[in-house]
């Protein structure tokens, strides 16, 4: 039996059989070729490709920012891979949140990013008032992701990859800057 078989990719799993009542929790135990494949052709795969995540910085990637003067210029393409992105993001939160929602631990992560989004909060509000601006570099954005990201199933195991070689990329090109910088410094 494969890897792309088991429970993890969608098939029933013990919490499902658990909830329907038709089965005794279990544990399988992965044979070494098994984690191999699954570590070498699921996480590495988004792993490298997060690594490389600056490289998509180059001809019309340029000009895909997040500002509002930038997001004027934009052509119908631009627009266009947007909205794939747009789509990607939500379909993947759909189904993470769905699993987390029928394993009944939505409301921890709904509690934890209450908790993580007023801590910035709170300390933004503190570092504003101390002529201090917030600047959210994607390694630290990938930071951020990382604990929501626990679900096991190929598709969370590849976002999971690419955050967490975003995030040693943005560390390693551009370094592990303050979070919050002077509004001077940024003009």
């Amino acid at each position: 039996m494969e890897i792309s078989e088991k429970a993890h990719m969608g098939e029933q799993g013990p919490y499902q059989a658990l909830q329907l009542g038709s089965a005794d929790p279990a544990c399988y135990e992965y044979s070494s070729s098994e984690l191999f494949h699954y570590n070498y052709f699921v996480w590495m795969v988004g792993f490298i490709l997060g690594l490389n995540f600056t490289h998509l910085d180059e001809g019309p990637m340029q000009h895909f920012t997040l500002d509002i003067e930038t997001i004027k210029t934009w052509g119908v393409g631009m627009w266009i891979f947007f909205g794939v992105i747009a789509l990607l993001v939500v379909v993947f939160l759909i189904v993470l949140l769905g699993h987390y929602f029928m394993i009944g631990y939505f409301k921890y992560y709904l509690l934890l990013g209450v908790l993580i989004f007023g801590v910035v909060y709170l300390f933004n509000k503190c570092k504003t008032a101390n002529g201090k601006m917030i600047h959210l570099h994607h390694y630290v954005i990938a930071l951020l992701l990382l604990p929501f990201i626990c679900y096991q199933c190929a598709l969370a195991s590849i976002v999971q990859a690419f955050v967490c070689g975003m995030h040693i990329e943005g560390g390693c090109r551009w370094g592990f800057d303050s979070i919050w910088e002077d509004t001077e410094t940024r003009s």
